[in-house]
């Protein structure tokens, strides 16, 4: 039985790389979480060349975009707050503050996500976009139904492993990232994980666990699969 769930999982993605209707794979979550990671294994696995992280879009927004014209632009997700423009209440809690600088910036950025995928769609090109900015519900486009569109949410639940990622990623870019920013506002960035989860559970997103990422790989399979089965299966049979 399990030999033939993996032939039939095997077909299916083997009819997947081979289909005319392109993919495009929506890998959201905040950062250290390993979606970068989980982007790049997919990708190979699937034979798509073309990856688009988030962040990448909102350099060029900020190279292109003046800090006073959009001013959460030029700060991370977890301190867009503070770029918020006067006039919220008072009484208004942090969480909320963070919140809104966090959905301001995605709204800009989503912008860019939009023309890329409606690009790619008309070019029958598949993608895989990651990024803390890839929120399903600002990605809608015009020529979605040209395309395979699967989203999904990587979590890290345990947080003393979201905080050992953050010096291990440290470590690795030689400083370039420093863990100490991130650790500074790791209550911003677990908030916005919430946020995030919610936002998942509401929209009846695949979320993926990323403490392990063999497993997180399996799940994201799991979930292309069943998303082949369930939305396409004409191009399940290709």
């Amino acid at each position: 039985e399990v030999g033939e769930e993996a032939a039939r999982r095997y077909l299916l993605l083997r009819s997947l790389r081979r289909s005319a209707r392109p993919v495009h794979i929506l890998i959201g979550g905040v950062t250290g979480v390993g979606k970068s990671v989980l982007a790049s294994a997919l990708a190979y696995r699937l034979g798509i060349t073309h990856i688009v992280p988030s962040d990448a879009v909102r350099e060029v927004f900020r190279a292109s975009l003046s800090q006073d014209l959009l001013p959460t632009l030029h700060l991370s997700t977890f301190e867009a707050w503070k770029a918020l423009t006067p006039g919220l209440p008072r009484e208004e809690s942090h969480e909320a503050r963070v919140l809104q600088g966090f959905l301001d910036q995605v709204a800009r950025v989503a912008v860019g996500l939009k023309a890329i995928q409606e690009r790619s769609a008309l070019e029958g090109t598949s993608i895989v976009l990651e990024g803390v900015h890839v929120v399903p519900r600002y990605l809608d486009h015009p020529h979605r139904g040209k395309v395979l569109t699967v989203p999904m949410l990587v979590v890290l639940h345990d947080e003393k492993l979201h905080r050992d990622r953050f010096l291990l990623r440290d470590r690795e870019t030689g400083h370039a990232r420093p863990q100490e920013r991130y650790l500074k506002h790791f209550p911003e960035i677990r908030l916005i994980q919430e946020h995030l989860l919610l936002l998942a559970q509401e929209e009846g997103i695949p979320v993926i666990p990323g403490e392990d990422l063999d497993e997180a790989v399996e799940k994201a399979l799991e979930v292309l699969v069943a998303y082949l089965e369930a939305q396409s299966p004409e191009g399940a049979r290709a």
